[in-house]
Order: C-alpha cells, then structure tokens, then sequence
C-alpha cells in the first residue's frame, strides 16, 4: 500500500492533458485491491442480501433461507480456508471467487430443498423418508455438476501464473466443499428438522409471478412457429 500510494505520488506531477502514465505490477494491483476492499465488502453484502430475498420468495420458509445460506457459508469459509492452508491469499482474482462459490452453492441447496417439498406429497409424516427419496433422485446428477464444476476450476492450477493458481485452488476447492454442505448436510438437516406444518408446504407449491412468467415462457417455446425464433434469439446473444 506504501509503495502503491508512493507511485501515484511521484506520477501526479508528470500527467497532463498531452501525457498519461500507466503503472502496473504486483504492488499497483494489490494496492487498487485494498483501495477498493471496502467497497467489495459492501458489494458482498448487497449479494448476500439479494440472495436471501430470493429464497425467501422462492420458499416462504425459514429452513428454505436459513438451510442455503448455512450451507453457502460453509463451503466459502472451506474454500478460503484450503487456499490459506496451501500459502496463498486472495488477490483481485480471487476476490470474486466467494461470490462464486456462494451462488453455485445456494443453486444446488434450492434443487434439494426444492425435492424435498415434493417428496412430502408422498410422506407427509415423514421428514426422513421425504429426505431420503429427494437424495437418491439428486445424488447422481448432483455429484457429476458439482464434480465437473470443481474439476473444471482446479484444471487452471496448471496454469504457470500464481495469481491463477490461487484463484484455481480457492474456486475448485470451494465447488467440491458443496458435496459436503449441499448433498450431506442438507438432507441430513432437513430429515432431523420438525415436518413442515401443510400451510408451508402449500404456500411454497403456490404459483409465484416468477412461476407464471416462465410457464409463458414455455408454453411459448412450444409452438412450431416460435422455436426457430427462440433458438435464433440465443444463437445471437451468443
């Protein structure tokens, strides 16, 4: 940070409207990393609370909000903890590399939660069976997202740059925590937790604007003359 603000000192007095100085380098990027850490941490927040905003109109539950975001903790603090533990820190690469795990965390916790209300149609009384169920129906297709997604982030610790490693370590080792806190805590929580009273169940299966809007949305798809418009529409925002 000394050397970062000492720079910028001596670069001041040399700019003017005919001539710009450009300073680069591992000190002018840790630097403009803790100038804007503040700003980061509001940042994170905002996120944090925008998430829980939506579990909340996703769910209208407590276990719906509270069991994702426990769940998002967690692989985050192990993701940051195995790139502490292997000698890195974070850097203006890895700063995003919470913001990622986080939100990848919370998609696979809402798949299961998701299951889970759907399972309690068949075992109403039964929080452990409904748990069970919505674990042998996820647990394939879980494991292979969240296996392919870490092993896709650590195969950039290849990669000869330490900035990147760091950034491939924190993400992959962040992605694979998620077999821990999303496909055994999660149905474990929930099979301990009390049954959902009915009123929950029924008020999380009811038609939300969202559910509304994207049932449009696929009927739309559906139609012969719409496809082709669909499949042109995303090739070229691609």
């Amino acid at each position: 940070q000394a050397i970062f603000e000492g720079l910028f000192r001596i670069i001041e007095p040399l700019q003017d409207a005919s001539t710009d100085i450009f300073i680069t380098g591992r000190p002018i990027l840790e630097g403009w990393m803790y100038r804007y850490l503040p700003r980061m941490a509001t940042v994170f927040l905002c996120t944090i609370a925008v998430m829980l905003l939506l579990l909340a109109v996703a769910f209208r539950s407590k276990r719906g909000v509270i069991l994702p975001f426990c769940s998002a903790c967690m692989a985050t603090i192990w993701g940051m903890g195995m790139l502490v533990l292997c000698g890195y820190s974070l850097s203006p690469t890895t700063i995003l590399i919470p913001f990622l795990i986080s939100a990848l965390e919370i998609c696979h916790s809402t798949q299961f939660i998701k299951r889970y209300y759907e399972e309690l149609h068949e075992n109403a009384r039964d929080p452990v069976a409904a748990s069970q169920k919505a674990l042998q129906a996820l647990f394939v297709p879980a494991v292979i997202s969240v296996f392919t997604d870490g092993v896709g982030f650590l195969s950039l610790y290849t990669v000869p740059i330490p900035i990147i490693k760091s950034m491939a370590l924190g993400g992959g080792m962040g992605v694979l925590s998620i077999l821990f806190t999303t496909i055994i805590f999660i149905p474990a929580a929930l099979s301990l937790l009390p049954v959902p009273k009915r009123l929950e169940v029924e008020r999380e299966e009811d038609p939300t604007l969202l559910n509304r809007l994207l049932a449009l949305i696929a009927t739309a798809c559906q139609r012969a003359s719409l496809r082709w418009a669909v499949l042109l529409l995303f090739c070229a925002a691609g």
